[in-house]
């Protein structure tokens, strides 16, 4: 990893380590510890070796700037741009500290035809086959018990109903768990 002078000081961390009865250092980082040798002077029976591809040192660091480059700024109305106005416009923050934000569509909603209807065939289908199988029924109304009270869904009264909605079908799930090995 190759990382400019500019952000050197931001990446320490307080923590030093000092090796005993060697020159080495480990300092703390955000990434964790790194080494370092003070080197008083080189003796000249040591071979120092690198190895840079290519013909010349700054055309390859060159390329390697621009490929590793971030674009920093958006322009124009691009999807990221139009995402982040739309979090901005409609997050909020509910009473356990989870951000909310509306469902993000790009196109009108009532593109989406009535699917209320084609929800309740499902979750009607879904109830008939789950009703062959009395355990498997109870499980799967404890945990629709406990997802609703967790808050991560909520019952559909008629009267409350947004003008616009989307339902989707429900689709249940039961993994098996055990597994059989057989050598």
């Amino acid at each position: 990893m190759l990382l400019g002078a500019e952000i050197f000081y931001e990446l320490l961390r307080p923590g030093q380590i000092y090796a005993q009865n060697s020159q080495l250092l480990l300092q703390n980082t955000v990434f964790g510890y790194v080494v370092s040798e003070s080197i008083d002077q080189v003796a000249e029976d040591r071979v120092h070796c690198g190895l840079i591809l290519g013909d010349d040192l700054n055309k390859t660091l060159k390329q390697f700037r621009v490929i590793e480059s971030v674009d920093e700024e958006c322009t124009g109305d691009t999807e990221a741009s139009l995402c982040e106005d739309h979090f901005v416009r409609t997050h909020k923050i509910n009473k356990e500290g989870r951000y909310v934000v509306s469902m993000a569509l790009s196109r009108d909603p009532l593109c989406l035809g009535n699917s209320k209807d084609i929800a309740v065939r499902q979750l009607y289908s879904l109830w008939k086959r789950l009703s062959r199988d009395l355990e498997y029924l109870s499980l799967y109304a404890d945990f629709l018990r406990e997802y609703e009270d967790l808050g991560h869904l909520e019952r559909v009264v008629e009267s409350s109903e947004p003008p616009t909605q989307y339902y989707i079908p429900h689709h249940g799930i039961i993994l098996a768990t055990d597994i059989l090995l057989i050598n």
